[in-house]
């Protein structure tokens, strides 16, 4: 992802949820992190999902390419996709 979307990373917040991959405090803590670092920093929500919650690569990188999938279907809007 070349451009900050929020919206992508809200989609991946619910996602992480709906899979199991976090816990509504983890998810919340990464939102809030994110929120509050994403102009000073390209660390994505499921990087900081993975500190918080312990997903490994594979977590990672697994449910990156869901969120991809999604937005993909809907012609690269995340925020339809959401």
């Amino acid at each position: 992802m070349t451009v900050r979307d929020d919206f992508h990373e809200l989609l991946c917040a619910d996602l992480a949820l709906m899979e199991g991959l976090a816990d509504v405090r983890q998810v919340a803590a990464a939102l809030l992190g994110y929120w509050e670092r994403r102009d000073r920093t390209t660390e994505t929500l499921a990087q900081r999902l993975a500190a918080l919650a312990g997903l490994t690569p594979s977590d990672v990188a697994g449910l990156e390419a869901r969120v991809a999938a999604l937005v993909a279907e809907a012609s690269g809007d995340a925020r339809l996709a959401l």
